[in-house]
């Protein structure tokens, strides 16, 4: 028997789906239930009833789960201690953050990983998100903070945090006094849009596609304290997430939160395969699962 597919199975029966216990390994759906059936052939007996509701334990799979938690859970915790023991997490960990990460995640939980674990030197490149990305395809021991790639393809995506986007507007604009906004009720407006090395500018033009128009972009920009100065001269409409509207100054701005399920902002951490990271980037990315859990 493998013990890391006991390790699997302890996960799972902790989870209330496959999906979830994947996300939280790091590994496929499929790369699980091949673990599961793994042990399942060996013991010759079922662990698992599938149902529409879900999975559930059988008798049998209580039974293994009850031998077997502690000794995973302990393992793990010896692991850990170990670790700290002998004084591995040293040296420098390199990792790319996309802007506005930080300003949706809060920062002091980087200057508390550094205070707990002050033989490791972070290094931070700060680039836009498809920078980020190509970062992160360089090399497999990479990884990066950045919003969810618009095409996952060679990506693993760890999700951390979203955040509903807002209509960001001159106080002027005709829809100013409203409470909320269709995306379909913008078709006739002028865009103005963040350039294509940020997923919001697809993600954007995606939504606004599947509303029913193309958008009328007026003008691109990296900079966001360029795209708010226009939306202020009541220039265009800004599609964003709050914190631009709050880093700006609101008295002659209004945010309006956009009412379509396409439109979201996720935040998170990218890599190729998590198995290929070192033990370093493995201990910042499980801490900073901790502190958002």
């Amino acid at each position: 028997m493998e013990f890391r597919n006991m390790q699997y199975f302890i996960k799972l029966t902790e989870c209330s789906s496959i999906s979830q216990a994947a996300r939280e390994l790091y590994i496929s759906q499929q790369a699980l239930s091949k673990a599961i059936k793994k042990l399942e052939e060996e013991f010759e007996t079922l662990l698992f009833l599938r149902t529409t509701q879900g999975i559930q334990l059988t008798e049998d799979g209580k039974y293994l789960k009850n031998k077997f938690k502690h000794i995973c859970h302990n393992f793990e915790e010896a692991a850990r201690e170990s670790y700290n023991y002998f004084n591995i997490h040293r040296g420098n960990l390199n990792f790319c953050v996309a802007p506005g990460f930080f300003r949706s995640i809060p920062i002091r939980y980087l200057m508390e990983f550094e205070k707990q674990f002050p033989g490791l030197t972070l290094e931070q490149i700060e680039v836009a998100d498809k920078d980020c990305e190509n970062y992160v395809k360089a090399d497999p021991h990479h990884f990066g903070l950045s919003t969810k790639p618009w095409h996952l393809q060679g990506f693993q995506f760890l999700p951390l945090y979203r955040e509903q986007v807002f209509f960001i507007a001159s106080k002027n604009h005709p829809l100013a006094h409203r409470q909320n906004i269709f995306l379909k009720e913008l078709a006739e407006e002028d865009f103005l849009f963040f350039n294509n090395r940020y997923n919001i500018h697809y993600r954007t033009a995606y939504a606004c596609k599947k509303a029913g128009f193309e958008p009328n972009i007026i003008y691109k920009s990296a900079d966001v304290s360029q795209l708010v100065k226009l939306a202020v001269q009541n220039q265009g409409i800004l599609i964003c997430v709050k914190h631009v509207y709050e880093e700006a100054n609101r008295d002659e701005l209004v945010c309006i939160p956009i009412v379509d399920e396409t439109m979201d902002w996720e935040i998170g951490i990218i890599f190729q395969d998590f198995q290929k990271l070192n033990k370093n980037a493995k201990l910042f990315i499980d801490y900073f699962i901790s502190k958002l859990s």
